[in-house]
């Protein structure tokens, strides 16, 4: 049993009031030259027969965030090795024709030039509240995704990204392609850091335990995008196992078939 601390309600209110704000997707569904998303009507992958019952889930920004995100997870037929696909994409500004560049994701302070240096997490976790995310319950396993780069992400509406992805498999118990995840952690606790006017900043998670394995991801589990940046006063950025990080949260969604 993962012992987890509960954080507070009034985070969890916050995320939920943002999602009920909303805000237009300022970016395009994503480059079908990029990411490592296979279809879900598929059903290969590299030669391998695959499970029909994948399960999805459509990362939406947490506002004022600008940006989208998608995942994809599935069991090869027989229950021989299991994929985890993922793709985050944040807007870094608006091209604008005989004027200047609109710069989006201020807040982020990401741009093209340091997209490198950002780490984006994805948190897995049960939905217990129902709200979407894992981040009120506290992670059940944390990936990495890798990438960042924007020299040529340019979608049809002239928005300039960076994107980052991760393509995992286990095969017979070892980890293949881009990324990494941790799981099967000892505790994990949630604590929400606020400015002196009550806004939230930022989620520390302290990390006791685990081990470098594929997550196992149920129908109706939370997901939630974290951003680190070295540019921000954060003590650490690693999440994984045994670690203590703390990330912007930026996108949420759940898994569903």
């Amino acid at each position: 049993m993962i012992a987890k601390k509960f954080i507070s309600k009034p985070l969890s209110l916050a995320l939920l009031a943002a999602l009920a704000v909303g805000s237009a997707s300022l970016l395009a569904s994503p480059d079908e030259d990029h990411g490592g998303n296979v279809s879900s009507d598929d059903d290969s992958d590299n030669g391998q027969s695959r499970s029909r019952n994948a399960l999805s889930a459509t990362l939406i920004a947490i506002p004022p965030t600008k940006g989208k995100g998608y995942g994809q997870y599935f069991v090869f037929s027989g229950g021989d090795g299991t994929t985890l696909n993922a793709d985050v994409r944040l807007a870094l500004e608006k091209i604008v024709e005989d004027g200047d560049n609109i710069i989006l994701n201020t807040h982020l302070g990401i741009t093209e030039d340091n997209a490198e240096d950002a780490v984006i997490t994805l948190f897995i976790g049960t939905d217990e509240d129902g709200d979407g995310s894992c981040l009120t319950e506290g992670p059940d396993s944390i990936c990495v995704l890798v990438g960042g780069g924007g020299d040529d992400l340019i979608n049809d509406d002239g928005i300039l990204h960076a994107a980052w992805a991760l393509s995992l498999r286990d095969d017979d118990g070892e980890l293949r392609g881009s990324g990494t995840c941790w799981s099967n952690f000892e505790s994990t606790e949630v604590i929400p850091q606020f400015d002196d006017d009550g806004n939230m900043t930022s989620v520390v998670f302290n990390i006791v335990g685990g081990e470098e394995t594929m997550p196992v991801i149920d129908e109706d589990d939370g997901s939630m995008v974290g951003f680190g940046a070295p540019w921000f006063d954060f003590d650490n950025l690693d999440c994984g196992a045994d670690s203590s990080c703390e990330v912007i949260p930026v996108m949420m969604g759940q898994w569903e078939d």
